[in-house]
């Protein structure tokens, strides 16, 4: 069935697609005794098997691994990454077999979780830095030579941002767009997300700039500056642009002044909760789930920074699925021995 950017732009047909989500997903009204109004997309709702945001971008990134004709996916991220666990579980459903380099991050029972979910999907999975940090030279070293071992996979980057991977996003702000003309919420003055590695933040902006709407787009980083800034997003954005022109869909080319990033809601570090965050786990308990490392600080550099009487749109990133049956079929067994480690003083 065609999605919002095959419906405004026919020949985006011609990108190879695999369905694996199910949308539109809903807008939410809330009323949190904001002095804005507030609502919520929720992309928590993409797939019941496992949603979020990543699953936008898989949808093109396993179109294009089929048309290319690959059987396995490899891709990259932190020790708890739900984009690693997302791929891997999309990929199993598929029929691909996946792989995933890991990389240090604080271990807390939510990563612990993400681990054990991870484990059903039977990956390979490969482990540096273990529990110290890893500098960004040697980290692209060694994804290098990880890579060179099996080059006829498919390699999907982190967070699924390529421009590829970027086209899901696109097709979320046309959605978002066939909400607003379709009167489910008033256009937002500004949308706010999560900023990791940027797809999201680069389709949302190409995507509104494409429908015409003057809609201000604000990531907020959640991981290191050189991961997330506003020249890797605007390339992102121009080369998401490129394939589009490429099939004949007329898409704007971006400039840096097109893109906005809050660098202060950060904290001491990626996976390490700030306080602000955590009052707003509590406090949207009752709305959506929030986690420290990604939409909480999102959710409360909103509030920090949204202005009185404006409209006001959250974009939700965290997949609302519920594991609770697949961690309990875990088996610890199919994971590397370095992997148990993480698990020694939970017992």
């Amino acid at each position: 069935m065609p999605n919002s950017l095959e419906k405004r732009f026919p020949n985006a047909k011609n990108i190879a697609r695999t369905s694996i989500s199910v949308l539109p997903t809903p807008v939410q009204k809330v009323c949190a005794g904001n002095d804005f109004s507030l609502w919520i997309k929720r992309d928590d709702l993409t797939s019941a098997d496992y949603g979020g945001n990543k699953i936008r971008k898989l949808e093109y990134l396993f179109g294009d691994a089929k048309k290319t004709a690959k059987t396995e996916v490899w891709t990259v991220g932190a020790i708890g990454s739900h984009h690693v666990l997302a791929t891997c579980i999309h990929a199993q459903n598929l029929g691909f077999k996946s792989a995933a380099l890991h990389f240090p991050q604080p271990i807390t029972e939510h990563v612990r979780t993400n681990i054990k979910a991870l484990s059903t999907t039977h990956p390979k999975l490969h482990l540096i830095g273990h529990k110290t940090g890893l500098p960004k030279a040697l980290f692209k070293v060694k994804l290098k030579e990880w890579l060179s071992t099996e080059p006829q996979v498919y390699y999907i980057p982190g967070g699924g941002s390529s421009a590829m991977g970027t086209l899901g996003y696109v097709n979320a702000a046309l959605e978002l767009c066939d909400q607003i003309d379709e009167g489910h919420l008033p256009c937002p003055d500004e949308v706010y997300v999560a900023a990791g590695t940027c797809g999201t933040l680069a389709g949302l902006t190409l995507g509104f700039a494409m429908a015409g709407k003057k809609i201000k787009t604000i990531g907020v980083r959640v991981v290191e500056k050189f991961v997330s800034n506003i020249p890797l997003a605007c390339r992102l954005a121009n080369q998401t642009s490129d394939i589009l022109r490429a099939h004949h869909v007329d898409a704007p080319k971006l400039k840096h002044a097109d893109f906005h990033i809050i660098n202060d809601a950060f904290g001491a570090g990626y996976g390490l909760p700030t306080d602000e965050g955590m009052k707003c786990v509590q406090a949207y308990k009752n709305i959506v789930k929030l986690e420290p490392t990604y939409t909480a600080k999102t959710v409360a550099a909103m509030h920090r920074f949204a202005k009185p009487n404006l409209n006001i749109l959250y974009w939700h990133t965290l997949s609302g699925a519920d594991l609770s049956k697949r961690v309990q079929r875990a088996d610890l067994s199919n994971l590397p021995d370095t992997y148990l480690d993480f698990f020694e003083d939970s017992q």
